[in-house]
């Protein structure tokens, strides 16, 4: 298949139908997916998902499946899943992060057979092994003390109870079906009742429509008796019609003994109430589409009056008999219960690309903006300014124009995406491809160039700001070109990011590049959060950030290390103000997060 933009995909399939290759080539730049498979009860089943950019292997995903005779799971349920990134230099596969999953067997009780029983999240997997635990072979109740998710089911499969952290929270459901059985056309009543017992024992009772839509959610302090409701109305097509705050309702009668009415009775002169109003016919002078949102407005009680707080008209784009209806204006009220001329207008005007017959697509070339008027009262200069974003055939904006008439470009990786290259206040006589009609004004265009190199996961790992002078040294006689580069390594094996920033200088493929200052490493857990900030002084002077220079921790200047539970959730910070050349060193008062469950 070849894309308007001229990007050739390319899908291959085995045998049996299964897709083998995903790949995409633009002028020369190739990303694909590639699928192996395995057999898992009788039926074939993803073992591995393999990114490759250009031939070079990036990152895989590994699969694992449970057998016949495995006490965790049935044939074919999902067993390990592994994140691996490919080791360039070492020519081998290092993994990221794994997460491993257990399920209920035939006749086992609280679940059914190939029901979700135990997630073990990435976190927790790598705590189990510094235990001297192998999660794939431990026992349950050994799991159970890691595990970040634990499930039991009724018997029509829906969850029952839920426990987190390692079995230190639990949740509790319980479902009540209405037994009048009202159909999908009835909006506005209830069809199930869920009841939720939270881990600290209060309840939440939530009254669902035959849609799933929730009618009223009700938060009762078990201790008190207190009852927080929120209360919602629907119209026919299932559009929100109004939703009602804790401040606006006055009660709740809920079904018991033999009533199924669950009444709500909303205050007249209080509270809090949102509303929702649809066009109900279109017409395009005014912008108004059947169906679509016309306006948003809160009341003061069931009694208030609507203000009105927005409003949207729309426009039209139609192709092959199916259309479209982007936003065309919108209308913002700062004072409640303005009229129309008062309100922020914003309005929004659309071209659109060509096929290669020359027929219209729903695809936008160019979007204009026109912003409201702000006026010298509110220091604004009471004139309306315009902004003008054309895009490419991906939906990348490509170039941008601010409401002074200042010109920006922007251009980006074919194989990823990443943003290359970013020029600000654009001197067009210096540019090919510019937007018919768009030209620097006079006073303008400097042209500042900023470079992007990024990763093969599309993450930038230097920033090469526009050229400039500098004296560089004290002795030097002459100012010398230089560059800003900023400067982010990712090691994602190690769980490490490196920042760094500095200057280069020289043009060409082999620039010098030099890093000025500290460098900041951000040591990272499993689950992602951070665990250590460090400042560090360099070695050596050698040229640009990289992962394998030593850092050892004798060059630290700055050290705070954060403390997590199994399940990531903080529980202290520490700030070393003495850093040793080993060990833990000194530090000073350690801000501890107490966590109820803990305890």
């Amino acid at each position: 298949m070849i894309d308007p933009a001229g990007r050739v995909t390319n899908a291959s399939y085995d045998s049996n139908a299964l897709m083998t290759s995903f790949e995409q080539d633009q002028e020369g730049q190739k990303s694909g997916y590639y699928y192996t498979y395995t057999t898992a009860f009788g039926s074939p089943v993803i073992s591995e998902v393999r990114l490759a950019i250009n031939g070079q292997n990036v990152r895989r995903a590994v699969f694992s499946y449970y057998g016949s005779s495995v006490p965790f799971g049935s044939t074919g349920d999902l067993q390990l899943a592994t994140v691996e990134e490919y080791d360039v230099g070492g020519a081998v596969w290092r993994a990221v992060r794994r997460q491993h999953y257990r399920y209920y067997k035939s006749g086992q009780p609280n679940g059914f057979e190939h029901g979700l029983k135990y997630v073990v999240g990435s976190g927790a997997y790598e705590l189990m092994v510094a235990a001297g635990l192998n999660p794939l072979t431990a026992s349950e109740a050994e799991v159970a003390n890691f595990a970040d998710n634990y499930f039991e089911y009724d018997s029509q499969r829906r969850v029952t109870v839920e426990r987190v952290y390692g079995g230190r929270e639990t949740t509790s459901l319980a479902y009540v079906a209405n037994p009048t059985d009202p159909g999908t056309e009835e909006v506005n009543v209830w069809a199930t009742k869920t009841t939720e017992v939270r881990p600290d024992g209060n309840e939440v009772r939530v009254y669902t429509n035959k849609a799933g839509q929730v009618l009223v959610k009700i938060l009762e302090e078990t201790a008190t008796g207190n009852t927080w409701s929120e209360y919602w109305e629907y119209d026919e097509g299932f559009r929100l019609l109004l939703q009602a705050s804790p401040s606006a309702v006055e009660s709740v009668t809920e079904p018991s003994g033999g009533s199924t009415d669950l009444i709500v009775v909303l205050r007249e002169n209080e509270g809090l109430l949102e509303v929702w109003e649809y066009y109900a016919d279109s017409d395009p002078e005014t912008g108004a589409v059947e169906g679509r949102l016309y306006r948003r407005g809160v009341q003061k009680g069931s009694e208030g009056a609507v203000e009105t707080n927005l409003k949207l008209q729309y426009t039209t784009q139609t192709v092959g008999g199916t259309s479209i209806n982007p936003v065309a204006a919108k209308l913002v009220y700062p004072v409640l219960g303005a009229p129309d001329e008062e309100a922020s207008k914003t309005a929004y005007g659309y071209t659109w690309y060509l096929d290669g017959l020359g027929m219209p697509t729903f695809q936008i070339l160019q979007q204009t903006t026109t912003l409201p008027e702000v006026s010298e009262a509110q220091n604004g200069t009471g004139e309306s300014y315009v902004e003008k974003t054309v895009y490419d055939v991906f939906g990348q904006p490509v170039w941008l124009m601010n409401g002074r008439g200042v010109i920006t470009y922007k251009a980006y990786e074919e194989a990823t995406g990443a943003l290359r290259q970013v020029i600000q206040d654009v001197d067009t006589t210096r540019m090919t491809g510019v937007p018919l009609g768009w030209e620097t004004l006079p006073g303008f265009g400097l042209h500042l160039v900023t470079d992007y190199i990024s990763d093969s996961l599309g993450r930038v790992v230097q920033e090469r700001g526009p050229w400039h002078e500098v004296q560089i040294d004290l002795r030097d006689t002459s100012a010398t070109p230089v560059r800003r580069v900023q400067y982010t390594v990712y090691n994602d094996v190690a769980h490490e990011v490196r920042r760094a920033q500095g200057y280069m200088t020289g043009q060409g493929v082999t620039p010098d590049l030099q890093v000025v200052g500290g460098v900041s490493l951000t040591r990272l857990g499993a689950n992602g959060q951070v665990t250590d900030e460090i400042v560090s002084s360099r070695t050596c002077g050698c040229g640009p950030l990289s992962n394998s220079e030593a850092l050892p921790q004798e060059k630290w200047s700055r050290w705070a290390h954060f403390m997590y539970d199994a399940w990531g959730r903080s529980v202290g910070i520490r700030v070393y103000h003495s850093i040793l050349q080993a060990g833990r060193g000194r530090w000073g008062p350690t801000i501890w997060r107490l966590l109820s469950v803990m305890t």
